[in-house]
């Protein structure tokens, strides 16, 4: 540790430089599964708003939900696609947001969105990225079946 850093040497070389705090920062969530491995935020039922999100967050860094073009968002329904980004001293982190159901990124549970799922289950990694295969996982059991599909259109509102 030198000063505000940790460097992380080999024999002499600098692997890597890490910046740290002096501010005990927090960010917890409440109802929603964080993944801190992929950066995504699951679980979020289609319809839930800005607001609704953010009384579940407890954190006392500067936060922000951003949508896919980096607009920051402020009392929409959520899609999945959309990040919360969180402001920590050290380095900024993002989270992408996987709204259940939701594999389209329009916010709704839709026909469409069922057809897409099952043409993935049907033909093999159609769905790309963590958070829109968490979104194909309706019932969160780690793998995107029939009955997610099934469940998912039965329950969309």
């Amino acid at each position: 540790i030198d000063g505000d850093k940790l460097i992380v040497k080999y024999n002499d070389t600098v692997i890597k430089t890490f910046n740290l705090s002096r501010v005990n920062e927090i960010f917890n969530v409440k109802d929603y599964k964080v993944n801190n491995d992929k950066y995504t935020i699951s679980g979020i039922i289609a319809g839930t708003n800005i607001d609704s999100f953010k009384s579940k967050i407890d954190t006392n860094v500067e936060y922000e939900i951003i949508d896919i073009s980096g607009n920051v968002m402020t009392n929409e329904i959520l899609k999945t696609g959309y990040k919360l980004k969180l402001a920590f001293s050290v380095e900024p982190m993002e989270y992408i947001l996987s709204i259940k159901g939701d594999v389209l990124g329009e916010g709704t549970i839709t026909k469409d969105g069922g057809k897409l799922i099952a043409k993935h289950i049907i033909d093999g990694n159609i769905i790309k990225g963590e958070a829109y295969l968490d979104a194909a996982d309706y019932n969160s059991d780690g793998s995107i079946k029939m009955n997610d599909v099934i469940r998912m259109l039965k329950e969309r509102r």
